[in-house]
């Protein structure tokens, strides 16, 4: 359920750490690898590719649609980790 919640998700908000641990979210557009991995096209202009090049600690939030006008209703995903990168270039 979780994944199916994560792959059908247009969008996530991304949570990382600012340079004095201050937190900071931004919107992001996943993909979802076979395994579960997020997997995140980020561009270096961007204040949360700079905070993960200093911390790689983050957290993703994933909502699907609600039944309703309540939107704490909407199925969600919570899931956190750290920034794993073969390759972060300019």
């Amino acid at each position: 359920m979780a994944r199916r919640i994560m792959r059908a998700a247009a969008s996530a908000s991304l949570a990382t750490a600012g340079e004095k641990g201050q937190p900071f979210v931004s919107l992001v557009t996943p993909a979802v690898a076979a395994d579960g991995a997020v997997l995140l096209w980020i561009s270096t202009l961007s204040e949360h590719t700079r905070q993960l090049s200093r911390n790689p600690r983050c957290g993703l939030l994933f909502q699907g649609a609600a039944d309703g006008p309540n939107p704490q209703t909407a199925p969600r995903v919570s899931v956190t980790g750290w920034r794993s990168a073969s390759r972060m270039t300019g």
